[in-house]
């Protein structure tokens, strides 16, 4: 209607998590071993977790994409192979860092991530939404391609106080479910 679009009563309203199959497998140029949140072990949404507040880095003047401040992967020192990474910063709208394929394909192939939670604003990523296949969705492309499920929109990341949490945000496991929504929770030490 005018006021929600389709994804109105779909999987994807409010805070949930995503996979390839059945998300982006239709798209050209995906992999054929893509798998669908129903298909991924329990392990990959509990775990160890990096907290990435992204405070630091200051906005950049608007006037070009390669004016926006990308996050690179020095920005992502606390992230250990394994993890799950929650990420997020102070900054809206233009002044966002941006997540690039780069920094992406690093965060699979280097760290080996098992997830990417990502606050509700904070951080650019869904980018070239309207491009042509196969260069839409870079971030999406990466991820899920690589059977990394993103959890968006979470709130509070940016409220722990420690870089290193337990993280728990399970999917509800409906054979086919392109997203699940889920109840995101952080566990740190108090201390």
């Amino acid at each position: 209607d005018d006021v929600w679009h389709q994804e109105r009563l779909s999987t994807h309203h409010g805070s949930h998590v995503q996979g390839g199959a059945g998300h982006i497998s239709h798209w050209a140029g995906t992999p054929d071993d893509m798998q669908g949140i129903w298909e991924m072990p329990l392990e990959t949404f509990i775990g160890e977790a990096a907290v990435v507040n992204l405070s630091n880095l200051a906005p950049q003047p608007v006037r070009a994409r390669e004016a926006y401040q990308e996050i690179l992967p020095e920005h992502l020192e606390n992230i250990e192979k394994g993890d799950i990474v929650l990420m997020t910063s102070p900054f809206t709208g233009l002044e966002q860092p941006w997540l690039s394929k780069s920094t992406c394909d690093w965060l699979v192939s280097d760290r080996k991530i098992k997830m990417l939670g990502l606050s509700g604003t904070g951080i650019l990523w869904q980018y070239h939404l309207k491009h042509a296949a196969p260069n839409n969705s870079p971030v999406r492309r990466a991820l899920l391609g690589a059977n990394v499920p993103i959890a968006h929109p979470l709130v509070n990341i940016d409220k722990l106080s420690s870089d290193r949490v337990f993280y728990v945000g399970l999917p509800l496991r409906t054979a086919k479910a392109e997203a699940s929504f889920i109840r995101a929770l952080a566990f740190q030490e108090m201390g």
